[in-house]
């Protein structure tokens, strides 16, 4: 991680306090333990005005192939949406924005914006990744450790249940659903208990590698799609294996605005099928893309 640092002349307004907390929280969790303590304080203390570089995914030939792309459309994005997950529906879009206090859901047409309605969240619950499954938009939370069921129509609560760890991205496959923590690890869970069934590593096949940070998810051709948290790619998975399969890079499509952001990153993926191509999207973007991915 390389870091270019200037004191700050000005202290953060709350909601940008909030964004470092949550960016702050996952930098130490993934940070090495055999970091000094006194070295990560010290660290940490400047995070909040400091611009870092995003970590860059390079093309060697180790890595999995890198899968082309095309965009077919491009529409305008609320900038206000601290994006967590994303979700197709029936020619809507159904997205869920982070921050303590500021949660909520809002389900949007995809062609012109419009609001078809929004559920603002308990202050206590940080939203997270979202999935549709048998009638209902699954939510997760970031550290309460509760999963919550909504009525997709209505964005009514319908019931809760308890989970233990983070909670980051979500996704099934019709029968199961996964669950991501920051980790390189993969949740596999029942829908009804959401008690864990099996886990997942995921890993670079060529190389062994961890691949960590996996964020925001969807399951489509048959197979997961993951951002890495703080990189402009978007992972293909094998959901048997664990295996990564391919990755899209999108750094092209970052806005310029966001380009060294560590906070308004790439985080969102919603599938159409009767496209067959992938709605994506990043925290506080001004604009959403859909984009056909090109075989293989």
């Amino acid at each position: 991680m390389h870091l270019f640092c200037q004191f700050a002349s000005a202290p953060l307004q709350p909601q940008q306090q909030a964004k470092t907390q949550h960016a702050n929280s996952k930098v130490m969790r993934l940070l090495s333990s055999g970091i000094m303590a006194s070295t990560l304080a010290v660290a940490l203390l400047f995070v909040h005005v400091c611009t870092a570089e995003i970590p860059k995914e390079e093309d060697n030939a180790s890595t999995p192939g890198l899968l082309a792309f095309t965009v077919i459309d491009t529409k305008a994005h609320d900038p206000q949406l601290f994006t967590q997950g994303l979700v197709f529906d029936k020619g809507n879009l159904i997205e869920s924005s982070g921050l303590y206090n500021k949660s909520f859901v809002r389900t949007y047409n995809a062609q012109t914006n419009k609001t078809v309605r929004q559920q603002k969240l308990p202050n206590h619950l940080f939203a997270e990744g979202i999935t549709l499954f048998n009638d209902q938009l699954l939510l997760l939370s970031w550290r309460a450790g509760v999963l919550t069921a909504l009525n997709p129509h209505t964005l009514t609560p319908l019931k809760t249940l308890q989970y233990e760890g983070e909670g980051w991205g979500i996704t099934h496959d019709g029968y199961m659903l996964y669950t991501s923590d920051g980790s390189h690890i993969l949740t596999v869970r029942t829908p009804k208990s959401f008690a864990i069934d099996r886990t997942l590593a995921v890993l670079d096949p060529a190389t062994g590698q961890k691949l960590d940070r996996l964020n925001e998810l969807e399951f489509a051709q048959d197979m997961i799609w993951a951002n890495r948290w703080q990189t402009n790619v978007i992972y293909r998975i094998n959901p048997l294996s664990g295996d990564v399969t391919g990755r899209v890079n999108l750094e092209t499509l970052v806005p310029l605005e966001h380009k060294n952001s560590r906070q308004s990153v790439l985080n969102g993926i919603a599938y159409d099928p009767k496209q067959d191509a992938f709605w994506i999207t990043g925290k506080n973007w001004p604009q959403r893309h859909l984009i056909k991915i090109l075989a293989p």
